[in-house]
């Protein structure tokens, strides 16, 4: 299947523009790495991947998905997600890792803020050792039908200890 650029573009600018409102749904992707209750030390690297959700769960065909990606002391929950864009409230989050795009198909060229790294680095934290630590990513799709103006945030969580 090829896709042209401004197919690509058009679905970039549909994810990327301001949205009406927000509903948060249970569909999410995966994080296949880290492994879940992974122990990662202050400044060390740790690989990170995440599959968008299969077809099917989404409301609207989409080459790529929007992503927001954080680290939390506890689970984000829906009230934490806010009412525009699909990411988590200021003070919900120890450290955000930004906003990328992952895409449905391999070989699609990045596009607008591009992939997210296959590694990060973790934060130096005012928490203790071997404290739970919750790497979320907020998925972002689209309802075509209302015009591109309703999104739908998935939230993925894994667990990492802080080491």
């Amino acid at each position: 299947m090829q896709l042209s650029l401004t197919a690509i573009l058009s679905t970039w600018a549909i994810l990327a523009g301001v949205c009406a409102s927000q509903t948060v749904v249970p569909d999410h992707g995966t994080t296949t790495a880290p492994a879940d209750g992974a122990a990662i030390a202050p400044g060390d690297s740790f690989p990170f991947s995440f599959q968008p959700a299969p077809f099917g769960t989404q409301v609207c065909f989409s080459a790529y998905d929007g992503v927001n990606i954080y680290l939390s002391t506890s689970p984000p929950t829906a009230a934490d997600v806010t009412n525009t864009s699909c990411t988590l409230a200021s003070g919900s989050f120890v450290s955000d890792f930004g906003s990328y795009v992952v895409p449905h198909f391999s070989g699609l060229p990045p596009v607008g803020p591009g992939f997210p790294p296959s590694t990060f680095t973790m934060p130096t934290l005012n928490v203790t050792d071997d404290t739970t630590l919750y790497l979320s990513v907020i998925e972002i799709f689209n309802d075509c039908k209302a015009g591109g103006t309703v999104f739908f945030c998935g939230i993925e969580t894994t667990t990492v200890v802080y080491a």
